[in-house]
C-alpha cells in the first residue's frame, strides 16, 4: 500500500502499528493505523483528507480512533493508494520534506534509517526537536545495539546526531524528567494507561486485567491517551 513511495506494512512494526493484510471492514483493528499513517505521511490535516475521500473530518477522526471504519469509505482508501497514478498528492508544506524520501521508494527501509539528522526525522514527524533528540537519548540508553542497525549499516551513530548530554544529570535522572514533562499534564487514567503500556511494558491484556475494562475497549483508550500526548508533544512543548 504505497504512500509516497513507502510501504505501511514496512514501517508498520517500527512504529508498534499492525500490518494490514486485507482490507474486509469487519477486522478494522490496523485499519485506523493505517487511516492515520496514510494521512500524516501525505501532510494532510483530517479536514483536507476527508475531502479526498467524500466523508466528514468527524468520520476520519472517528477511524483513526479505531471506531469500525465504513466499507464504501475503507474501500475508496485503499483504491486510492494501491492503483498506480492515483495516490493522495502530497500538501504543500510536506512535499519538501517528503521530496527525498520518496527517492527510496522500494528500499523497504524505515523512516529513522532514511533520516539523515533527528531534527529531519522530527520535522517529518511533525514534533520539536528537542522532544525527538531526549526521547531518542533516553531510548538509546536502554535499548540493545542490535536495534540500532540502520544506523550501523551507514555507518553514522544516532549518537553522533545527539547533543551532549551535561555530565552532571545522569541519563536515569533525564529520562524521568522527559517523561514527566510529557505525562505530566494529560489526565490520570490517559497517564497510567501509557505508563502501563510503555514504561512497565505490560501487554494489553495485562493491562485490561488490572483496570477492569475489556482488552478491546483498552485499545481504543489507550489510542485516545497517544492521540493526547502527541499533541502535547507537537503544541504545548513546541521548541
Amino acid at each position: 500500500m504505497p504512500v509516497d513511495g513507502i510501504s505501511f506494512n514496512d514501517l508498520a512494526t517500527w512504529y508498534e502499528y499492525r500490518p494490514v493484510t486485507t482490507v474486509d471492514p469487519t477486522a478494522h483493528r490496523s485499519i485506523h493505523e493505517y487511516m492515520t499513517a496514510v494521512r500524516v505521511f501525505s501532510g494532510y490535516t483530517r479536514a483536507g483528507f476527508a475531502a479526498t475521500l467524500g466523508c466528514t473530518a468527524g468520520a476520519v477522526r472517528a477511524y483513526e480512533r479505531c471506531v469500525k471504519p465504513d466499507g464504501g469509505i475503507l474501500h475508496t482508501l485503499v483504491r486510492r493508494h494501491t492503483t498506480p497514478g492515483s495516490g493522495t498528492r502530497t500538501s504543500p508544506h510536506s512535499s519538501a520534506r517528503c521530496g527525498r524520501h520518496s527517492r527510496t521508494a522500494g528500499c523497504g527501509t524505515c523512516s529513522r534509517s532514511s533520516a539523515s539528522t533527528n531534527a529531519e526525522l522530527a520535522a517529518r514527524l511533525g514534533v520539536p526537536a528537542r522532544i525527538l533528540d531526549k526521547g531518542v537519548q533516553a531510548w538509546q540508553a536502554t535499548t540493545p545495539v542490535s536495534i540500532n542497525i540502520p544506523h550501523q549499516r551507514d555507518g553514522q551513530p544516532m549518537a553522533a546526531t545527539l547533543p551532549a548530554r551535561p555530565q552532571s544529570e545522569p541519563a536515569e535522572l533525564e529520562t524521568a524528567n522527559l517523561v514527566r514533562e510529557l505525562l505530566g499534564p494529560l489526565h490520570p487514567e490517559q497517564r497510567r494507561l501509557i505508563e502501563l503500556r510503555y514504561l512497565h511494558e505490560a501487554d494489553i491484556h495485562e493491562i485490561a486485567q488490572r483496570v477492569g475494562s475489556p482488552p478491546e475497549e483498552v485499545e481504543i483508550r489507550l489510542a485516545g491517551a497517544l492521540e493526547h500526548l502527541r499533541h502535547q508533544a507537537r503544541h504545548v512543548y513546541d521548541a
